[in-house]
């Protein structure tokens, strides 16, 4: 798959938000926004796997062994260097307690509650690779599917599992089955636009990407925050920034 140049850019911008986030947010008036460069994330997880299903990944096992290898190594490395660190010093991480079951448990991606009682795996920003193993897997069992309708099934299957977080008792919601998931159905279909070159035109490019900021620097300064409300107040402005970023692309207005 050819390099997509904004998504990098993207990636960067995301990750830095994210960093900037975690070292004000014990800070009275931290970077609460810097959550949302997770969610510009997990609307890029849907765009790239959307372009790498097109080429010899697109066997389900091939898949699923390919993002495993890709994202499991440095993760469980530090896993187990925390898990090591919290034996050997409780009383530097006083709030990570490994328990056979909760390291296990973190390395196989499963989401669960910790000793603590928190939805979190024993590292804790490991939260999110939990979201994107859940969506591997929905996204492996469509590759089944033919191309024509791959993106309407993948959507699909994510909103049956947001549907059954909401009617099934918890805490099935707070473990991941929540709308968070339709951000990567957002990034599966700018995926899908982007390889077929229909994403909108520069102008749109511009407009989209701008309007994304905007909403974003908005809903920050009026405090709008709401973790049922996430996907709309977050995930619909990362959404856009990408969608945007694409389209500026595919008209040859980012190096």
């Amino acid at each position: 798959m050819k390099t997509i140049v904004s998504i990098q850019y993207l990636r960067a911008a995301a990750a830095l938000a994210v960093v900037i986030y975690h070292i004000l947010q014990w800070r009275k008036g931290g970077f609460e926004e810097g959550r949302a460069g997770v969610d510009v994330f997990f609307v890029i997880s849907g765009v790239i796997m959307w372009r790498i299903s097109e080429r010899r990944e697109s066997r389900p096992g091939v898949f699923l062994w390919r993002r495993l290898t890709r994202v499991a190594p440095a993760y469980w490395f530090a896993t187990l260097l925390l898990t090591a660190i919290a034996l050997a010093w409780p009383a530097f991480l006083p709030k990570v307690r490994p328990g056979f079951t909760h390291v296990i448990l973190s390395l196989a991606f499963i989401p669960h509650f910790d000793p603590l009682g928190l939805p979190f795996p024993l590292l804790a920003p490991g939260w999110t690779l939990s979201y994107e193993a859940a969506f591997y897997v929905v996204f492996a069992a469509t590759l089944l599917t033919p191309r024509s309708s791959r993106a309407v099934w993948v959507t699909s299957a994510l909103i049956a599992i947001v549907v059954a977080g909401f009617l099934l008792p918890d805490p099935a919601y707070i473990l991941g089955a929540n709308p968070m998931l339709l951000e990567f159905a957002a990034g599966v279909w700018l995926g899908k636009l982007s390889a077929d070159g229909a994403t909108p035109g520069q102008a749109w490019g511009w407009a989209l990407l701008g309007a994304g900021v905007a909403i974003l620097a908005i809903t920050g300064v009026a405090g709008w925050r709401s973790e049922l409300w996430r996907p709309l107040l977050w995930g619909a402005p990362a959404t856009m920034i990408v969608g945007g970023a694409l389209s500026l692309e595919a008209g040859g207005k980012i190096l």
